[in-house]
């Protein structure tokens, strides 16, 4: 499963859990439990290399981008993905947090 798909269908079970009443951290967490498999295919990011910070903050543009594409301005959009992707936004984070100054 490529991980654009994996992430969708990552966010999608989280929002089911949501709808069911349960906060979004509680969800997430939840779905990391019963799918490890899915979320390992969706937010495999590491920091232990260089190519894996590189892909973290690739991946997280990509998504913001395509938060924008939808409309939104790029503060709400960061925004956005942040809540959607709380693993996606830490691997963004750590990576930038590990550049070399």
């Amino acid at each position: 499963m490529d991980r654009e798909t994996a992430t969708e269908q990552f966010a999608a079970l989280v929002e089911i859990k949501v709808r069911k009443e349960a906060s979004k951290a509680d969800a997430t967490r939840e779905v990391v439990a019963e799918h490890p498999d899915l979320h390992e295919a969706a937010f495999h990011f590491g920091n232990t290399s260089g190519k894996s910070n590189k892909q973290a903050v690739i991946r997280f543009k990509e998504l913001v981008r395509k938060a924008v594409a939808s409309g939104m301005s790029e503060s709400e959009a960061v925004r956005d993905v942040a809540n959607r992707y709380p693993e996606a936004h830490q691997a963004y984070i750590d990576a930038v947090n590990a550049r070399p100054q």
